[in-house]
């Protein structure tokens, strides 16, 4: 019968060998998981194509989650794109993006000074939240794009009081196959911002079609009509930096 035979530096230099080996995959499959996103993990001028779209695209500053079982209410769809436009670090992406489309970083430093002072106020605080709300054809459930674009509708911020604010002015734009509104709100109200670090959620709900001025194309102001359809943004997600930002 054969007999395997180990030295006893053999098992030795195993015993090292296999713990390491095994702390090192473990380590970097813990790696991956908590892998940072990018307005944690970089400062915002080094952000890449794909760090400004992860920001842009993905929670925390956007959803296109709603809270309601009710799909043919209002235009808006379960998929339509509700974004926090106001927050800061939306607001950095988009500057971001704009200096990567312009090559900033190979441009020369007078070129880099026009540039810097173009946008010098983009990233000054604001005393308004700009909620941005993209209805998309291609969304709607049993319809083709065409030439049919889904209605833009009324929006409310939701307060942690369980009282509706509508927006204080309301802008927008039909584009390819959607429509693109912002609808802005003060940021405070009797001298205290709408939301603070210990609230919940910031609620944006949706409420009936925008009425249209046939001269103007002005959004015309009336009555809020709930149609139980809200967006939430979870609070303790949006923390950047040490400050809530929405």
């Amino acid at each position: 019968m054969r007999t395997n035979t180990y030295s006893r530096s053999t098992i030795s230099h195993a015993a090292i060998l296999f713990p390491l080996a095994l702390a090192a995959c473990l380590s970097l499959t813990g790696t991956a998981k908590t892998k940072d996103p990018p307005w944690i993990a970089k400062d915002w001028r080094q952000w890449t194509w794909d760090d400004c779209d992860t920001t842009i695209g993905e929670h925390p500053w956007n959803t296109t989650k709603n809270d309601s079982p009710w799909t043919h209410m209002t235009s808006a769809t379960p998929d339509n794109f509700v974004e926090l436009r106001s927050a800061l670090p939306i607001r950095q992406a988009i500057l971001r993006r704009l200096q990567l489309e312009k090559e900033y970083d190979k441009m020369k430093p007078d070129m880099k000074q026009a540039f810097d002072l173009a946008h010098i106020h983009d990233l000054d605080p604001s005393d308004q939240v700009v909620v941005r709300i993209v209805n998309d054809c291609a969304d709607v459930p049993g319809y083709g794009c065409g030439d049919w674009i889904p209605r833009p509708t009324q929006a409310a911020l939701r307060l942690p009081d369980g009282t509706l604010m509508q927006a204080i002015q309301i802008t927008g734009k039909t584009e390819v196959l959607a429509n693109v509104y912002d609808y802005v709100f003060p940021r405070n109200v009797g001298g205290k911002p709408l939301y603070s670090p210990s609230d919940s959620f910031i609620a944006v709900d949706i409420g009936f079609y925008l009425a249209f001025d046939m001269k103007t194309h002005e959004v015309i102001p009336r009555e809020f009509h709930e149609s139980g359809r809200e967006y939430k943004f979870k609070i303790a997600d949006m923390v950047y930096k040490g400050k809530l930002e929405y």
